[in-house]
């Protein structure tokens, strides 16, 4: 074999498999790479609850409405209750 035939056998049973397989463990390394990117961003970002209690977060969420509290509440920007609007 050689010349063009050879080129062609090369190319296509040996390099590209080659290239492929080099591919793939690049693919790897970057697949693993952003897993342990988002984990780090994770765990940097989670707070505990007593962080939350001292931005003070944290009591408004707890009270619920009582009876007494109405369900709709007129928009202060034109004077119009929520539900007449359109």
């Amino acid at each position: 074999m050689e010349g063009q035939t050879l080129n062609v056998f090369y190319n296509r049973l040996v390099l590209i498999p080659k290239l492929a397989q080099y591919f793939q463990y690049v693919l790897n390394a970057v697949g693993c790479l952003l897993i342990i990117i988002t984990l780090i961003l994770i765990i940097k970002n989670q707070r505990t609850p007593s962080a939350a209690l001292h931005e003070g977060l944290g009591p408004q969420s707890d009270q619920l409405p009582s009876s007494q509290t109405p369900l709709l509440q007129d928009d202060p920007q034109d004077g119009q209750p929520a539900s007449s609007k359109s």
